[in-house]
């Protein structure tokens, strides 16, 4: 029975320092400027399992314009009718920042990174 139990606690010993327990930790990454933000490819690797990891960080300007009142001027100038327009109205410009990832199973690096230079 003593063997049994050492045997067990050496198995798991032995599985804790292989990387069962272990972090997860970037083998490789990049960043690609884009127009308008930057693209972020990374490669996760967690024990024996791959993951690629695609971001896109980008920047871009939210313009609300709420009209609060349009006025309209009929009047004659050279014989001609001429109609004014008027608007009373309410813009903001929101900056705004969007971050959009997303992950695949397996090392597609190079394929990623290639994608996103074209983009």
């Amino acid at each position: 029975m003593n063997k049994v139990l050492m045997g067990i606690v050496a198995v798991s010993s032995l599985v804790a320092a292989t990387g069962a327990s272990a972090a997860p930790w970037i083998a490789e990454e990049a960043h690609i400027p884009l127009a308008n933000g930057v693209a972020t490819v990374a490669l996760v690797k967690n024990g024996a399992a791959e993951r690629t990891m695609v971001c896109r960080d980008t920047a871009d300007a939210l313009v609300k314009i709420r009209p609060e009142g349009i006025a309209f001027d009929t009047s004659r100038q050279h014989g001609k009718t001429v109609v004014t327009e008027n608007v009373v109205d309410d813009a903001q410009l929101v900056p705004v920042a969007l971050d959009a990832c997303g992950v695949s199973r397996g090392d597609h690096f190079d394929a990623a990174v290639a994608s996103a230079r074209q983009s």
